[in-house]
């Protein structure tokens, strides 16, 4: 209205409608979040930035100013690079210059590279009481003088007792501890082991005379874990930031030992004609990536693009198989899977010349169409095949021996079942079907049930016979597991078809002269 002036509070409540629907336009089933967690350092406040819901691989920029203030107002925080589930953390230090000096609410703002992504968090300020620059450290000091480290964890050695950190304020990026470390959590003395992925710590001791970016520290304070955190929206209860374990091979067959362990945030790598690494071959090379990584429940499509070969494993499933030579090719999978935490394996090789490799999933809802082109496995945590599955996939052959394992990464050992769904080509005629199994195992062809065995029992072979006509079949499997050992196979084979009875004719008679 004219004459009306609108407050800061609500052009920020407008701000977030519109940024919120912006999101929700581009991105139907995946709005991006952010959370904000302020952190007391001993160099002054940083900011806990952890984000879910992005694109996966994508670049975000973010930037600080106050609510209502506008674009040209704000100021750069720092540039994140998202993980393969589109979750990001990280860490940054909280502007210190005069003009936040009483400000005791501040807004970050996250920002896709296109602008079709937003998402903004507010939180409570606690401002120096006297304004100074940001200090700006540097190596300069000798080995002797006390350094301190503020970074996030990335990783950690419990062999070498090392941790690796993203840095915030220094050019440190490993923590090595000693025998006289103290290791301290809410001020009370914790072990290597309990120092979680995504942490923040600020770690003091001095220089490594042969490595300016190792610390070797006296104290290390983790200072915010993702388990402090508040409540997520989401069913998956960390922002933790995750990484692929990469192992790199100097052959295509993965076998030896690797040259290189390194952890990598996201697989999105065109090396050209260059190796991945120094030490690592141009030609000739391949790399596994293993990880696990928080989904939400709903149809997932796993996409690759590749120079040369890729398979992908979800959950010890392979969801993408194209294991030979191509040039910039794309591939995807699709899949279901259940709310938490599921295992992902990458297996890449580059044989010669142009090397690259891109490997990421879509969240596509809960109702979307999907394409299971071999058999539709539906794996449950139960042994009646009851409620929501676990996780769908498309298996290649039904022919699995798990031993005394899970049917699936993250589901039980015992007490579980699955079901086979498929339609396939068969010629006119009668066929026996065989399973072997261990425990019980039902199969259906045309919705006509021919095996029916519904109990626990040792592995044993069990058949039943079908008679259908040329053209589509609909076979279903369903098995489950007790407890010990666990195997299931299906096969088929075509009877040959029974001669008809034919009637010889006799010589006809000769009359003789």
């Amino acid at each position: 209205m004219p004459g009306r002036r609108i407050s800061n509070s609500m052009k920020l409540a407008l701000c977030s409608v519109l940024m919120l629907l912006c999101a929700c336009s581009t991105t139907p089933g995946r709005v991006p979040s952010l959370t904000v967690e302020l952190v007391m350092t001993s160099t002054g406040s940083s900011l806990s930035l952890r984000g879910r819901g992005w694109q996966p691989g994508e670049q975000v920029s973010t930037s600080i100013g106050e609510p209502g203030a506008s674009e040209a107002e704000f100021q750069q925080l720092t540039t994140i690079l998202t993980d393969a589930s589109g979750a990001f953390t990280a860490f940054t230090l909280v502007p210190q210059d005069a003009r936040w000096a009483n400000v005791l609410q501040l807004q970050v703002t996250a920002r896709s590279r296109d602008a079709k992504r937003v998402a903004v968090a507010s939180f409570e300020h606690r401002p120096l009481v006297t304004a100074v620059p940001t200090p700006v450290k540097t190596l300069t000091s000798s080995p002797q003088e006390s350094t301190t480290a503020l970074g996030s964890v990335t990783g950690v050695d419990t062999d070498r007792l090392t941790i690796q950190i993203r840095p915030v304020d220094t050019r440190i990026v490993t923590v090595q501890l000693g025998p006289a470390t103290r290791l301290l959590l809410r001020g009370q003395q914790v072990t290597i082991q309990e120092v979680g992925l995504g942490s923040l710590l600020e770690a003091t001791g001095q220089i490594n005379p042969q490595d300016s970016s190792n610390l070797l520290a006296s104290t290390v304070n983790i200072l915010s874990t993702p388990t402090m955190q508040g409540p997520s929206p989401s069913p998956t209860p960390t922002l933790a930031p995750q990484f692929w374990q990469g192992e790199y091979y100097g052959n295509t067959t993965l076998s030896g030992n690797p040259i290189l362990k390194r952890n990598d945030p996201v697989i999105d790598f065109d090396w050209q004609r260059a190796g991945p690494a120094q030490g690592l071959p141009e030609d000739g090379f391949a790399v596994r990536w293993s990880g696990s990584w928080p989904f939400d429940e709903g149809a997932y499509r796993f996409q690759a693009q590749v120079d040369d070969g890729i398979r992908v494993w979800l959950d010890g499933h392979l969801v993408i198989d194209q294991w030979y030579q191509s040039t910039g090719a794309s591939y995807s999978g699709d899949c279901y899977v259940s709310a938490g935490w599921h295992a992902v394996r990458v297996e890449y090789f580059d044989a010669q010349e142009s090397a690259m490799a891109r490997v990421w999933w879509d969240y596509r809802g809960e109702g979307a169409t999907q394409s299971f082109p071999d058999w539709r496995a539906e794996y449950y945590a139960n042994m009646s095949l009851d409620g929501l599955p676990y996780l769908v996939v498309n298996d290649q052959l039904v022919d699995f021996d798990w031993g005394e394992g899970p049917a699936a990464t993250g589901m039980p050992a015992d007490a579980f079942s699955a079901r086979w769904t498929t339609k396939t080509d068969l010629v006119e005629g009668a066929y026996t079907f065989h399973a072997r199994a261990d425990d019980g195992v039902r199969v259906w062809v045309n919705d006509a049930l021919i095996i029916d065995h519904w109990g626990d029992g040792a592995a044993a072979i069990y058949t039943g016979q079908a008679t259908v006509t040329t053209g589509n079949q609909a076979i279903r499997v369903e098995y489950y597991e007790n407890a010990g050992l666990a195997t299931i196979k299906l096969w088929w084979e075509m009877l040959p078809a029974t001669p008809t009875p034919t009637t010889t004719p006799l010589p006809e008679a000769t009359a003789t002269p």
